[in-house]
């Protein structure tokens, strides 16, 4: 945080940073999809970061992880078209 803010980056921008790095072990849930979906979004992509940083050999359960996750954020960006009816 001291870093960010010593480089005059915004205080949104270096919050968003500090959360992602807090919890970029913390699972995603659906309410935090529902909560704040762009953040969600952008946290599930340092945690694939993080898992790839991670030797393969011992990555079982964080790839099983990273597959639930993009499906639940998948499902819930289609919900999202469906209910402002984007065909896109």
């Amino acid at each position: 945080r001291t870093v960010l803010t010593r480089l005059n980056y915004p205080e949104q921008y270096v919050n968003n940073i500090c959360t992602m790095v807090e919890m970029h072990d913390i699972g995603i849930t659906q309410e935090d999809l529902k909560t704040n979906f762009v953040l969600s979004k952008k946290l599930f992509e340092v945690q694939k970061c993080d898992i790839y940083a991670h030797n393969p050999e011992k990555n079982e359960n964080r790839y099983r992880y990273m597959a639930r996750a993009e499906n639940a954020i998948k499902k819930y960006e289609m919900s999202i078209q469906e209910e402002i009816g984007d065909d896109d």
